[in-house]
């Protein structure tokens, strides 16, 4: 029977999930100049949106960035009311993304596709709250602008592995290491030690960013029983 104090056979590491920044009209990164009103809509995101009428009235989102990167930018509004039937929304919105390098403007009508995420397009955000979303009534069309919500989806390449493997590069050991006879190793190979002190160390080559981290160890003998 092999006696083990730690059990060695593979680190693996894997990117998380995209990350997804929501502001919306309830929350603090949202601020506004002019005259807003709640809306009576029912299509509106976190039951919640306001309209402005008044020319110049403004409406501000700014998101809390943990990680420097591209985000898709999208907008939500509302315009269904409780009969099926629809509020007159601006027809003309323009949404201006101040991002990482400059500024972009996206006209929007507020009388399609209200009640889902809208995108927006693709923006450098620098860390921080620098980035910001913000919303002019700058013309009479329709009878009002709704301001509800703005979220960021973080952009990232595919989820990619690495694995450190005992028998390959980027693992090393101190101390009296054997191999093993267990049959459930990764790719065929661990390493036990008995010893005090021994230690393996597995060190990935990594991009910068936060990552899962998984770790493999072998027990099971050939006979299904367990060292």
């Amino acid at each position: 029977m092999e006696s083990r104090l730690l059990l060695s056979t593979s680190l693996g590491v894997m990117a998380p999930a995209p990350a997804v920044i929501i502001v919306d009209n309830l929350d603090s990164g949202f601020t506004k100049t002019g005259t807003w009103s709640e809306s009576s809509a029912v299509d509106e995101y976190a039951a919640s949106s306001v309209t402005a009428t008044a020319i110049g009235a403004k409406a501000t989102w700014r998101p809390t960035v943990a990680q420097a990167g591209s985000y898709e930018v999208w907008a939500w509004w509302s315009a269904k009311k409780s009969d099926g039937t629809s509020y007159d929304r601006d027809s003309a919105a323009d949404y201006t993304v101040h991002y990482n390098g400059g500024t972009s403007v996206k006209t929007v009508d507020q009388d399609k596709t209200a009640g889902q995420w809208n995108l927006l397009g693709t923006f450098s955000f620098a860390a921080g709250t620098g980035g910001y979303v913000d919303l002019v009534r700058d013309t009479a069309n329709g009878t009002s602008t709704c301001a509800d919500a703005v979220k960021l989806v973080q952009v990232t390449a595919p989820t990619s592995e690495v694995i450190v493997d005992n028998a390959g590069t980027g693992f090393t050991k101190t101390g009296t290491w054997s191999e093993s006879a267990a049959v459930d190793e990764y790719a065929g190979s661990s390493i036990t030690a008995s010893g005090i002190g021994a230690t393996a160390t597995w060190r990935p080559t990594l991009a910068a960013g936060t990552y899962d981290v998984y770790a493999w160890w072998s027990a099971k003998k050939s006979d299904g029983t367990s060292l």
